[in-house]
C-alpha cells in the first residue's frame, strides 16, 4: 500500500510539475508587451535600458526578457563579477542547466547565462527530475511575471537561489531529510530526499557508525591515502560529477537492454562502469555479463529507460562507502516467468554480479516504473586518490522504501 501511495505521488508531481510552452503561469496571465516590460523595469533603474538586438513586439519571449533583465540589474547594481557567479555561469553552459541555450542566438547567450546564475530569472523548468530550463525563444512572458522580474532587480533578497552547478533551489514544501541534504532542488520531489540511506529501513546496521555521513556532510569526513588520513573533501570536490557520470553511464546501460540486438558493445559499456579487482576477477565479471545476456535472451528482455538522473549533491558516505542517490524511469518487458522473485535473483531481468535482493514488487510485462535507489562506487586499489573509483559489481538496483 505504502509504495502505491509513493508511486501515484511521484506521477501527480510529474505531471503537475510539466508545464505546456503555450500555458502562462501567475496572477496575472496576460501577455506584457516588449515596451511595457522595457518601461517596468526602467522605473527601477531610473536609467535607460538599451534594447540592442531585442524585437519589442506584443508579446516579449523568456530570452528576451532574461536579456533585458540583466542589463537592468547592471544599470541597477553595477557589473562587478564575483568569482562564485563566474562558476556559476560556467557550470550553467557545461552541464547544460538552460536546455534550448544553444537555439538562442548568440549574441545574447551571455547575458541570458548571467540573468539566470543570478536568479533573476530562471524561465521554465522542464518537469520533475529534469535538472534544467528553458529558455525558449518560444514562450512568453506574462504580466505576473515581470513584476517578479522587477522585485528580483530591486531586492536581491527575492531571487531565485542557484547551486554551484547552476540548477535551481527550492526553498518552500521542504522534505522531512531536508537538513540531511546540502539544498534541495526544485525539479526533484520530496519522495526522492524522503527516500532511506543505506543504513536504514529493511536494514540493521551493526558497523561503525560514525563513519556515516549523510550528504550535507559528506565532505567533513578523512580519506585514507598513502598511509595518511586526507581531508575527503579534497577528494570528493575533484572527482564528484566525473563519479556519478560513471554511475548514470551504468544505470542508463543496464536499463536499455534488447536480448535482440545486444552486442559486444554493450558488454564492454557496462564493464567500463565497474571497478576492478584484476584481471582474474575482471574476466569473471565479463563471463558473469555474458550469463545474463543468455538468460536474458531466453526470457525475451527487452528494457527502455526514459530518463536517468544521479545527482552530484545527493552524494554520501553510506555502509560501504561513497554512494549516489538515483532515479530511474524505465519499462520492461518479457516473458512473464522473468519476473518471479526467484528469476529476477537469479540475475534474469536486471544485471547485477550479485541479485540476491534485486527484485521489483508489482513487476509484470509492460509496466513503467519510477525508481529511487542507491548506488555504491568502490576501487580495488589500495590507497586510492579518487580516480579509479567506479560502481561495485554487486550493486543492485532497486526500491529505496522497501523493507
Amino acid at each position: 500500500m505504502r509504495k502505491k501511495i509513493l508511486t501515484l505521488a511521484l506521477t501527480a508531481t510529474m505531471i503537475l510539475g510539466s508545464v505546456a510552452p503555450t500555458q502562462v503561469q501567475g496572477a496575472d496571465k496576460t501577455y506584457i508587451t516588449g515596451k511595457e516590460y522595457v518601461k517596468m523595469l526602467e522605473k527601477v533603474t531610473g536609467k535607460k535600458i538599451s534594447t540592442k538586438n531585442i524585437t519589442l513586439g506584443k508579446k516579449i519571449s523568456y530570452a528576451d526578457a532574461a536579456v533585458l533583465a540583466e542589463r537592468a540589474d547592471v544599470l541597477k547594481n553595477g557589473s562587478k563579477v564575483i568569482d562564485s557567479l563566474k562558476t556559476k555561469k560556467s557550470n550553467i553552459k557545461t552541464y547544460k542547466r538552460i536546455s534550448d541555450l544553444a537555439k538562442i542566438p548568440k549574441v545574447k547567450r551571455a547575458e541570458v547565462i548571467s540573468c539566470f546564475a543570478k536568479g533573476i530569472f530562471t524561465g521554465k523548468s522542464n518537469g520533475t527530475y529534469s535538472q534544467s530550463d528553458s529558455m525558449s525563444t518560444k514562450l512568453y512572458l506574462n504580466k505576473s511575471q515581470a513584476r517578479t522580474i522587477r522585485n528580483r532587480i530591486r531586492d536581491k533578497k527575492e531571487r531565485k537561489k542557484i547551486t554551484t552547478d547552476g540548477q535551481v533551489i527550492r526553498t518552500t514544501n521542504l522534505p522531512k531529510n531536508a537538513k540531511k541534504f546540502p539544498y534541495i532542488l526544485e525539479s526533484i520531489p520530496n519522495s526522492y530526499y524522503d527516500s532511506y540511506f543505506n543504513w536504514e529501513g529493511r536494514v540493521q546496521y551493526f558497523g561503525d557508525k560514525t563513519k556515516l555521513r549523510y550528504p550535507k556532510d559528506v565532505t567533513d569526513g578523512t580519506h585514507l591515502l598513502w598511509g595518511e588520513n586526507v581531508p575527503a573533501k579534497e577528494i570528493i570536490d575533484k572527482y564528484r560529477y566525473e563519479w556519478a557520470e560513471k554511475v548514470k553511464k551504468n544505470i542508463k546501460t543496464r536499463l536499455n537492454f534488447n536480448y535482440k540486438t545486444v552486442t559486444n558493445k554493450w558488454i564492454n559499456d557496462l564493464q567500463s562502469t565497474y571497478f576492478v579487482y584484476g584481471d582474474s576477477y575482471d574476466k569473471y565479471t565479463t563471463n558473469y555479463i555474458k550469463d545474463y545476456i543468455a538468460k536474458a535472451k531466453k526470457n525475451h528482455v527487452i528494457i527502455k529507460c526514459d530518463k536517468v538522473v544521479v545527482e552530484p549533491s545527493s552524494l554520501y558516505y553510506g555502509t560501504d562507502g561513497y554512494t549516489y542517490r538515483c532515479y530511474a524511469k524505465f519499462t520492461i518487458t518479457a516473458d512473464s516467468k522473468a519476473f518471479t522473485r526467484s528469476a529476477q535473483e537469479n540475475n534474469e531481468l536486471i544485471y547485477s554480479e550479485y541479485p540476491v535482493a534485486q527484485w521489483l514488487e508489482g513487476a509484470k510485462n509492460g509496466k513503467t516504473f519510477n525508481l529511487v535507489f542507491d548506488i555504491t562506487m568502490g576501487t580495488g586499489a589500495m590507497n586510492d586518490n579518487g580516480s579509479s573509483y567506479a560502481v561495485r559489481v554487486w550493486d543492485q538496483i532497486w526500491d529505496n522504501m522497501r523493507k
